[in-house]
């Protein structure tokens, strides 16, 4: 089984498509990298001995409020509260949940950004969400509540929730709806209440995660679309005639011009043959540009319809 390792870095679109999506009944696991391990440590010992204490300047999110109460102090001893209030605070989602791969996807890109050591929250928060993805308790994030803007604040208050162990927080396990203690209780993956600590609700919950996940995945399908699209286009443009060449010398592409520029698109045939299934001819694409008054143009473009409707596969470009 394969085992993806981050490090906030290096992870590809490829690699959280197999995170997110089951190949042959399978998903893959995810690792944190060993020098990201002891970075996080670092600097969250430095926050640890550094930061802990009321007098020390503030942050915000950190030992502040949040919004309107961003001036107002929030004392050591009522941090971890103020963490528990915050994910409560912006649980405010409604609407269809998002799909488990959606689910998986910003668990991963959650802590993937975490592994790069800029949010500074406990290892043990990355270890958690490994630990979710690894074992397949997938949050439940309502779709409607976030812009995308400041931060996908209410679906990752779902999530944060779900990792925390709140009673209230729902997961898909195993192919059925349960509460989240009850979820990790079954995989056995550690305690069911998580403790959070300064700083780990506030990096939970900001960030465009899920927005990002929706968009890697999003991206994938249509370049598989795409992909299928100028195959079948290609095929057509080979097969669909009557075995004549194609009068549009092969090779041959239009050119278009963009702001002055001359750009050559990439013919169809081209990713036939890239995809090593076609030995075919390489036909080009072809459109004549009409002159200043247009009517060349429109006289082409008249007989090549015509060609088609009679079926004709050298009715001239199109």
């Amino acid at each position: 089984m394969t085992t993806i390792t981050i490090d906030g870095f290096n992870l590809n679109a490829e690699q959280v498509v197999s995170v997110a999506r089951a190949t042959n009944g399978a998903y893959a696991k995810v690792a944190l990298a060993d020098s990201s391990r002891a970075a996080l440590k670092q600097s969250r010992d430095f926050i640890e001995s550094t930061w802990m204490h009321d007098e020390a300047p503030m942050m915000y999110s950190f030992n502040t409020g949040v919004g309107l109460l961003k001036d107002t102090r929030i004392r050591v001893e009522h941090i971890e509260l103020f963490q528990t209030q915050l994910i409560k605070a912006h649980s405010a989602g409604i609407g269809e949940p998002f799909s488990e791969e959606v689910s998986r996807a910003t668990m991963l890109l959650r802590a993937n950004a975490f592994a790069s050591n800029y949010s500074a929250p406990r290892v043990e928060v990355v270890d958690r969400l490994l630990a979710f993805i690894n074992a397949g308790i997938h949050p439940i994030m309502p779709q409607k509540g976030s812009v995308g803007a400041s931060g996908d604040l209410a679906p990752l208050a779902y999530l944060a929730a779900a990792i925390v162990g709140f009673n209230e927080a729902e997961v898909m396990y195993q192919g059925k709806r349960m509460s989240a203690p009850e979820a990790i209780a079954q995989a056995g993956i550690g305690p069911v209440q998580f403790d959070l600590k300064a700083k780990d609700a506030s990096a939970l919950i900001n960030g465009c995660t899920a927005s990002l996940a929706v968009a890697v995945l999003a991206a994938h399908d249509s370049r598989n679309l795409l992909t299928d699209a100028c195959l079948s286009l290609g095929l057509f443009d080979e097969f669909a005639g009557d075995g004549k060449p194609h009068p549009v010398h092969a090779g041959q592409r239009r050119q278009h011009s963009v702001q002055g520029q001359q750009r050559r698109p990439r013919l169809q045939l081209d990713l036939v043959r890239a995809q090593g299934g076609h030995r075919g001819r390489q036909h080009a694409i072809h459109r004549r540009r009409g002159n200043a008054a247009g009517g060349a143009g429109a006289e082409h473009d008249g007989r090549a319809v015509e060609g088609l409707r009679a079926g004709r596969g050298d009715a001239g470009g199109v």
